[in-house]
């Protein structure tokens, strides 16, 4: 059974042997691709990229996705450029769909914060009854 059934496979295989002859492994874009071939499969088959498929594909899987890094953006993006180089006139994600920048809310110990947090991992190493913990904890705090 062939990974791809819609009339876009033989192009979604072409652009994986491309990718893979020019070193790629490509296995998430693969994925995604597959994905993507299954929604073309049931919401019109086409041979090409439009617009409305594309994007109601990326709405699709934003709404069913539970982080904020949505990557799969780019694999079809880069889908979209292949078939335009080979002649398969196609629609572009443009690039008012991008990943969003997880940004982490980082806190920083002062240094009488420190002391602290250390001198309660030795107190609760003099007081615990598993050897383990009392050398584990320390070590891995540290």
């Amino acid at each position: 059974m062939n990974k791809f059934e819609s009339n876009l496979a033989r192009y979604i295989e072409l652009f994986l042997s491309f990718k893979h002859s020019i070193g790629f492994a490509y296995h998430t874009g693969e994925y995604y691709l597959q994905d993507f071939d299954k929604y073309n499969l049931i919401n019109g088959n086409y041979d090409y990229l439009n617009q409305k498929l594309v994007e109601s594909w990326v709405q699709q899987k934003k709404e069913h996705t539970h982080s904020q890094y949505i990557g799969f953006l780019s694999y079809i993006r880069e889908f979209g450029r292949y078939l335009n180089s080979i002649d398969n006139k196609s629609y572009v994600l443009n690039d008012n769909y991008k990943s969003v920048k997880y940004k982490a809310n980082v806190y920083l110990f002062t240094n009488e914060e420190l002391h602290k947090f250390f001198q309660q991992i030795e107190l609760h190493k003099k007081t615990v009854s598993n050897i383990r913990e009392s050398v584990v904890l320390p070590a891995l705090f540290r």
